[in-house]
């Protein structure tokens, strides 16, 4: 499993050229992105994280053909990208399983087989709002889609945090979903994501949307388009929906590696040293991901499945962004 501490962006799109198809490429020059042909999506991806300071730890995928995401499904498990960001697919473009024998939507098949190997976060978009003729026809179009989505989707039921739409409705970028995992990288963790990103396609107001999980870019008459309504596809309404917060949530289970004590004779002494360890870890993002915490248990439990033991600590932490606490659980 890759471990990044420092966010990262996999981009999945199409290449003009055949260079490293369906190989995940983490591009460090400019000179590298341009053997994917100068006119392709995933230039034009790797252009838009350049605008917004985003080139570090940046990963592409050259899919050639939609249809190869059963080849990749394996790569992406595997790995643990805070975000993946298809270009090449809507979220209203479906794929054929063949053990279901029937049609799901893409954004559904990465949920169902990525399900928490990792804790990447999948930032699906859909048609080019330029393509309508006004904002009610987007909007309808766009909330039909969500919805149908909601119908046929059993993973959002477990694993819904890890799903965003965001309206493709920016008129200087062909992909929203690039731009808004761009703008979450380059944001501290403290900050709501507020960087430049031009004008929008229609002024749409939170009013327009019925869809908690429409996040689309508003037209500001004081500054450039800011995202609104950023929510994830979570079916509970605490503060995991909310994408800035759980973007916090996810760093803090990424950070807390208790791997060190795995395989070890379990007692209370090691409890201790496990209680310190967590300490330690969370003092140090106080004022940067988190206001304070507090660590309410650490038990030994067993797992009759795996017949291991499986050390369970419950903690308490204010997101640096949020009033309201928030219970996690750290498993060694």
């Amino acid at each position: 499993m890759l471990e990044y501490k420092d966010e990262s962006i996999l981009v999945i799109g199409e290449g003009t050229t055949n260079y490293k198809v369906n190989v995940i490429n983490e591009i460090k020059t400019l000179k590298e992105i341009e053997k994917y042909g100068l006119d392709s999506q995933l230039y034009e991806a790797y252009d838009c994280a350049s605008v917004f300071k985003a080139t570090t730890h940046f990963y592409v995928l050259n899919m050639r053909y939609d249809t190869d995401y059963p080849e990749i499904i394996e790569s992406l498990i595997q790995s643990d990208f805070t975000y993946i960001v298809p270009i090449n697919i809507r979220l209203s473009d479906k794929i054929y399983v063949e053990s279901e024998n029937r049609k799901i939507p893409y954004a559904e098949y990465l949920l169902n087989n990525i399900k928490d190997s990792n804790l990447s976060t999948i930032i699906m978009t859909d048609n080019h709002a330029s393509l309508y003729n006004d904002i009610d026809q987007y909007i309808n179009d766009m909330e039909a889609k969500i919805n149908l989505f909601k119908d046929l989707s059993i993973g959002i039921n477990t694993y819904g945090r890890n799903l965003i739409f965001i309206a493709n409705n920016l008129a200087d970028y062909s992909f929203g979903n690039v731009v808004a995992a761009c703008m979450l990288k380059s944001s501290p963790y403290k900050d709501y994501p507020l960087q430049s990103c031009g004008e929008a396609v229609f002024d749409i107001d939170k009013h327009d949307v019925r869809s908690k999980e429409f996040a689309f870019f508003k037209y500001n008459i004081k500054r450039s388009a800011t995202i609104e309504n950023f929510n994830n596809f979570s079916i509970s309404n605490d503060q995991d929906k909310y994408v800035p917060i759980n973007r916090v949530i996810k760093y803090i289970q990424r950070y807390l590696d208790l791997s060190e004590f795995c395989g070890k004779i379990y007692n209370e002494y090691l409890k201790v040293l496990i209680i310190d360890k967590l300490d330690v870890l969370l003092s140090t993002l106080v004022n940067y991901a988190i206001t304070d915490y507090n660590i309410l248990s650490c038990e030994f439990v067993n797992d009759t499945q795996s017949k291991t033991i499986i050390v369970l600590n419950e903690i308490s932490i204010t997101p640096i962004n949020s009033i309201e606490k928030y219970k996690l659980y750290i498993e060694a």
